[in-house]
């Protein structure tokens, strides 16, 4: 897949591009880890905001979710269309 502008300037955006940027270093991660990495970065970034970034994320099939019974122990993992667009947009993991 070509990564396309509007996806390059979703990842633009400074919490989208840190919560991809967990995932990305982390391979995947649970949901209430990721909470905890994304507020040691940036305190003023609170679930409700992170589930909404990682919802834009999905849309965009950067990462994909596998569910669970409990919200915090989703675990989100990067996609090959996420780990292209990572490449693009010059992010490391």
């Amino acid at each position: 897949m070509a990564v396309d502008p509007i996806t390059l300037a979703l990842l633009a955006a400074p919490v989208v591009r840190l919560v991809f940027e967990r995932v990305l270093k982390n391979r995947s991660i649970r949901f209430g880890d990721l909470i905890k990495q994304v507020e040691q970065v940036d305190p003023n970034v609170d679930r409700r905001q992170a589930k909404a970034t990682l919802d834009q994320l999905q849309n965009a099939h950067l990462i994909k979710e596998k569910g669970s019974a409990l919200e915090d122990f989703n675990t989100y993992y990067v996609t090959a269309d996420g780990l292209e667009a990572s490449r693009k947009a010059g992010i490391r993991s």
